[in-house]
């Protein structure tokens, strides 16, 4: 944040100049240098202005409430032992403040339930979205499950701290109507969407991370170890339907086939590979719906989902949800 700070003032760096005599060697000067190369590259078109347009104010400050979760659904038959697993995070809550300069972004959240230590999960966003190509990456670290469970017909309720999770999602998309389309007028409104467009999409997922089951005395489970790391190639589509009144609708689905598996389960110290099974997939589906009060106010709400299915139902089938929600209000200036 500190880094990015003199973004802020950028608007009234020429002034300040003049004010205080900055020769060409000032970091006021080296700002102003900076601020116009972002300028030009804010404003560049390369789209068709008839569909896209960039926002006429600079700055753009948002008030965020987010909401997010998980859940993990595991079947696997070994060794003549059956195993079912269906557990759930508690969804975990940020409210956030962002300030945004021509398209740069930076934000601070805060979690309530962190701050009282009824929260021990972690979780990290990133997200770049242009008009041809963009990604997001999440990753969360979680002790926060619940669920129920059965081992050879054993039925367990399970409490939180039994189960870990280190998981990482990434999904890269490549618009194909990138002049028409446009994904960040729906997910950060860094564009807006002047007339209903769709495009084709080409996309590239990722997950990698692990599941932890440990063994505790209340509960009479075996002790698991699950390593997933996928790669998967797809394409999809996606929509921005303009409505009347400055409503806009925004949906895309992106399938992607597994081309990379890399899959271990380990119970009792003994390890089994997750055979391969086609189609073995990851989804991302995305949702969101915009409105603009005016030239200056917006609100919109968003929601993004991964959806990872990988093993066989012969062998080991494990089912993998993350999701996020988020709803803001916007300010331009």
């Amino acid at each position: 944040m500190f880094l990015l700070a003199p973004l802020v003032t950028m608007a009234q760096a020429d002034r300040l100049m003049r004010r205080w005599k900055m020769d060409s060697t000032s970091i006021g000067q080296k700002v102003m240098i900076a601020d116009s190369l972002l300028t030009r590259s804010y404003n560049k078109s390369n789209y068709d202005t008839a569909y896209i347009r960039r926002p006429r104010y600079p700055f753009t400050v948002k008030v965020r409430y987010n909401v997010a979760g998980s859940q993990i659904s595991t079947r696997a038959k070994l060794d003549g032992h059956s195993y079912k697993y269906d557990l759930s995070t508690s969804n975990q809550t940020t409210a956030s403040v962002a300030l945004s300069y021509r398209g740069l972004s930076v934000a601070m959240a805060i979690n309530p339930k962190k701050l009282f230590g009824k929260d021990k999960s972690k979780s990290f966003n990133f997200t770049l979205y242009a008009n041809r190509y963009g990604m997001d990456l999440a990753y969360q670290d979680s002790r926060q499950y619940s669920g129920t469970g059965d081992y050879d017909g054993l039925h367990e309720d399970f409490t939180t701290d039994l189960v870990h999770s280190q998981i990482t999602n990434m999904n890269a998309y490549y618009a194909f109507n990138f002049r028409r389309f446009s994904y960040p007028a729906a997910l950060t409104q860094s564009y807006i969407q002047k007339r209903s467009a769709g495009s084709w999409l080409l996309a590239l997922s990722l997950i990698n991370g692990r599941i932890n089951v440990d063994r505790a005395e209340e509960v009479e489970v075996p002790e698991a170890r699950i390593r997933m790391m996928n790669i998967g190639l797809g394409g999809g589509y996606g929509y921005n339907w303009c409505l009347p009144h400055r409503w806009m609708i925004h949906g895309s689905l992106l399938p992607t086939v597994n081309v990379v598996p890399c899959n271990k389960m380990t119970i009792e110290g003994e390890q089994n590979r997750i055979k391969y099974a086609f189609p073995e997939v990851i989804v991302t589906e995305r949702f969101a719906l915009v409105h603009y009060f005016n030239e200056r106010h917006f609100a919109n709400l968003t929601f993004v989902n991964y959806t990872t299915i990988h093993g066989s139902k012969k062998q080991v089938r494990i089912i993998h949800d993350k999701w996020r929600l988020r709803v803001c209000y916007g300010l331009r200036f």
